[in-house]
């Protein structure tokens, strides 16, 4: 849907399989033992975003044959630091 609304041709469907299949890679055995911490929660989404987003900025950019700042700076870090900061928000109010 995300695709079709911005005319990314499946580049966010791409980016998103990857990471699954990289994440899935990485599973743990007994997930619902796992609480972390603010700080693993911060650097866990950092790195998973900075991933995420960097295969969409490079697809993008082979796709539209273009590289802009604007590519790295909002859609790649900044993106990222976002990412980061909201899985803090989701370990701050779960609940289980």
């Amino acid at each position: 849907m995300l695709d079709a609304l911005l005319d990314s041709w499946g580049l966010h469907a791409l980016a998103k399989s990857l990471m699954g299949f990289l994440i899935g890679l990485f599973a743990l055995q007994e997930p619902e033992a796992f609480r972390p911490t603010l700080g693993q929660a911060f650097l866990g989404g950092l790195v998973l975003a900075l991933v995420h987003n960097g295969l969409f900025v490079a697809l993008l950019a082979l796709a539209a044959g273009t590289r802009t700042a604007f590519m790295l700076e909002a859609l790649w870090l900044g993106g990222a630091l976002y990412t980061a900061f909201l899985s803090v928000l989701v370990v701050l109010v779960r609940t289980d």
